[in-house]
């Protein structure tokens, strides 16, 4: 009863997979973070808070990447609306061009692919997004969705010490269900991100951003013999409205504002603190066609996101870096029948963590090894008013990431890592006692000074700790091209 009672998907918000090819070196040593330097990994307002007013700085080198890859998600292991297996293949391009005092451009495209096989009922993009309303027909079948997006991002210094930055994003899908009632969507989204950052005397940095982003869902359920359609639209897990017709079309539009802060200070070489925090309020409508043409709005829910992280780096000695972690994470949403005005799910979860890293570097051997512990203690509070259900539950994590570089000759590496999991209850699937390995393996061949190949490969399996057979694995495969000039 508690994977139905407690359909949290906030966790799929929280936990984004950053896909964008310049975290190969981080994700090839088992997503090692603080308790290594990375300069595509720094504790800057850029890469540790996402403002883009710091990429004049961050990025001082011209450069394109290449990066093809492949993954695969299958299993027992999963949710009710979840595929049997979900598989991509995905292609991303990133360019980083410097202009001098001009300024900093950053061009990122990508291309997706993706089919979810023996798709239950469900005909949303995202299914478990946290709101209580669910769009479903009474077929299992295959889903694909495809399409580009577009993200593009300037930064330059406005006056000494002053840098601003602002970038575009535009995403679009297509997909489509392949039985019954071959339901159509067509997802997009648009968003904008701009920010300030001011770097005061003795390395100190404060930074500030706003990012708005603009999602929208629709959907269009139409049998290909012309003949009437059928599809539920569920308000929680047990009571649904039943649409019939030759056409039926659903929108889902979301809208996000985070405001977002970062401080950032060096005040010796040797020492690096950061802190970042982000207010994030949203909305979700969904609404669809009555009396003709126009679009009633039927559901409505909110989100509020508060999110504060710091991290800290101390060089102990030239071969010992030690680095923190730590954070609070606050989630809480509510959902309503628009028309009735009647509220159905109300759930808020608190997150508290923090990590301890260290990294070693041999001082008679091209290698570095580094580990990082991360505890995490969660409480969860769900009540779904219109399903009668109802949980308070608190669970404690424990997160190990083990990762290694080894330079086998000038600038070529051979990189791995590995993951180890326990959590008393996961939030996302709704299992008990559950286990997580990973295992990360990549490479780093340079072709004279300008071309270099990047190849990682990473393996995940989610499992119950008392029933090893239901599991849940993750393959992924990425190649990095890096072209020092372009």
């Amino acid at each position: 009863m508690l994977r139905k009672s407690l359909l949290i998907s906030f966790c799929l918000i929280l936990f984004n997979i950053n896909s964008e090819a310049q975290l190969y070196r981080t994700g090839a040593m088992g997503g090692l973070s603080y308790s290594i330097i990375d300069k595509d990994n720094s504790l800057t307002p850029f890469n540790f808070g996402n403002n883009p007013a710091w990429i004049y700085v961050d990025e001082t080198e011209t450069h394109l990447l290449i990066s093809p890859s492949y993954s695969s998600i299958s299993g027992d292991y999963r949710r009710k609306f979840d595929a049997d297996e979900r598989i991509k293949y995905f292609a991303a391009f990133k360019g980083v061009k410097t202009l001098g005092t001009k300024g900093t451009f950053i061009g990122y495209t990508d291309y997706d692919y993706e089919v979810r096989k023996n798709y239950y009922r469900t005909l949303l993009y995202d299914t478990y997004s946290g709101e209580a309303f669910f769009m479903q027909d009474t077929t299992t079948g295959d889903f694909r969705f495809n399409g580009p997006k577009v993200n593009l991002m300037y930064s330059w210094e406005v006056v000494p010490n002053l840098y601003a930055g602002i970038s575009g994003l535009y995403k679009i899908l297509d997909g489509l269900k392949n039985v019954y009632t071959h339901a159509k969507t067509m997802y997009r989204e648009v968003g904008v991100n701009a920010g300030l950052a001011y770097r005061f005397p003795e390395n100190y940095v404060l930074g500030l951003n706003i990012n708005y982003l603009d999602c929208q869902e629709k959907i269009e359920a139409k049998d290909v013999n012309l003949l009437e359609v059928e599809i539920f639209n569920y308000r929680g897990e047990t009571f649904a409205i039943r649409r019939r017709g030759s056409s039926l079309e659903e929108t889902i539009r979301k809208k996000n504002l985070t405001f977002s802060g970062q401080f950032f200070m060096q005040p010796v070489e040797t020492f690096r603190f950061a802190i970042q925090g982000n207010y994030t309020p949203s909305n979700t409508r969904v609404s669809f066609p009555k009396s003709g043409l126009i679009d009633v709005e039927e559901g409505f829910s909110t989100l509020e996101n508060i999110d504060v992280q710091i991290r800290g780096q101390y060089e102990f000695t030239p071969s010992v870096l030690i680095g923190i972690s730590g954070g609070y994470l606050n989630n809480k949403s509510w959902s309503k029948n628009s028309l009735k005005n009647l509220l159905l799910w109300e759930w808020d979860v608190k997150e508290i963590f923090s990590g301890l890293g260290v990294s070693y570097k041999f001082s008679d051997l091209p290698l570095m090894i580094g580990a990082e512990y991360e505890f995490a203690n969660v409480n969860a509070d769900s009540s779904k008013y219109i399903d009668s259900r109802s949980i308070n539950l608190t669970s404690k994590d424990h997160l190990i990431r083990l990762g290694m570089e080894y330079e086998f000759f000038e600038k070529g590496f051979v990189r791995g890592g590995f993951n180890f999991k326990m959590k008393e209850f996961d939030l996302i699937t709704g299992g008990k006692d559950v286990n997580m390995f990973a295992i990360n393996l990549g490479f780093e061949i340079p072709v004279f000074d300008v071309l270099s190949f990047i190849p990682y490969i990473v393996y995940q399996k989610n499992y119950l700790k008392d029933f090893t057979n239901v599991y849940r694995s993750h393959l992924s495969g990425f190649i990095t091209i890096k072209l020092n000039q372009f």
